[in-house]
């Protein structure tokens, strides 16, 4: 998560990773293995390797190319929060149905580390998330700008 400030405005940004972009990733496993085949065969010990070696590295690059780009935008001006999903609305929020910003932290069965996440506690006591990153002092940090906006 990356945070932008501006004299009227916090922007979160980050980025989302669909499930297209593993199966874009894992499919590029057979074709690879295939094209082995073309390679004589002395050399496909070294080749299954060098293969493996550039999957693996695909892993760092694929999926975060594919993924989206999401900013959630917290305007003092407008008095407004902005959820946008590659550049277009997805959501705005007044700040009159937000009750409060909290910090929670969240554990994700997909990832072997624990996340904190900044939340809105709307007055009808649903939770929107506004931020997510594994490091507690960014979420804070983030969530001192919120409070100063409001």
């Amino acid at each position: 998560m990356k945070i932008i400030e501006t004299p009227a405005q916090i922007h979160f940004e980050g980025r989302t990773i669909p499930p297209r972009a593993w199966y874009v990733w894992g499919g590029l496993f057979l074709p690879g293995m295939a094209a082995l085949l073309l390679v004589p065969e002395a050399y496909r010990f070294i080749g299954l390797v060098v293969w493996m070696a550039i999957w693996l590295g695909l892993f760092f690059f694929v999926p975060h190319w594919l993924g989206e780009a999401v900013r959630v935008t917290i305007d003092s001006n407008k008095r407004e929060i902005v959820w946008r999903r590659n550049g277009e609305v997805t959501r705005t929020l007044s700040f009159a149905e937000v009750r409060q910003f909290d910090i929670q932290p969240v554990t994700i069965a997909s990832r072997p580390y624990k996340a904190f996440q900044l939340v809105a506690t709307l007055k009808n006591d649903n939770r929107i998330t506004l931020a997510v990153d594994p490091r507690e002092a960014e979420i804070q940090r983030a969530l001192k700008l919120v409070v100063r906006f409001r």
